[in-house]
């Protein structure tokens, strides 16, 4: 077994290099998070979180990835105690032949954990 080269592996996946930013984020705007965070509402808190997905996952698998994007939030809630009220879909999508199996699976995702999608924002670059 090839430790040294699997530590380098994962100290230099795009997974964990990718949130090298996160510090700067929390020094320019606040918070401490990574895909979520806790606000009191006045009576209590709420959970909100949110998921990129990676453009990589939506060019392969679009359906997919849709459906990994409204399960994976839903399980962060769920795994910080919170139970999930509903889903607002943010998709950008560069390749109109993405959009709708990338919406069918988000439509999917949602019915499989029983989570609502009540809104969002879709934009189709040009």
């Amino acid at each position: 077994m090839d430790l040294p080269g699997i530590a380098d592996a994962i100290r230099t996946h795009p997974g964990l290099t990718g949130k090298a930013v996160l510090s700067a984020i929390a020094e320019t705007i606040g918070g401490d998070g990574d895909d979520g965070a806790i606000i009191s509402d006045g009576e209590g808190r709420l959970a909100l979180a949110a998921e990129a997905i990676s453009p990589a996952f939506i060019a392969r698998d679009p359906r997919a990835a849709g459906i990994a994007g409204a399960v994976t939030v839903v399980s962060d809630l769920v795994a910080s105690g919170a139970e999930p009220l509903a889903l607002l879909d943010t998709v950008v999508a560069a390749d109109s032949a993405h959009l709708a199996p990338l919406l069918d699976g988000l439509r999917a995702g949602a019915a499989m954990v029983s989570v609502p999608i009540v809104g969002g924002h879709t934009t189709l670059e040009a």
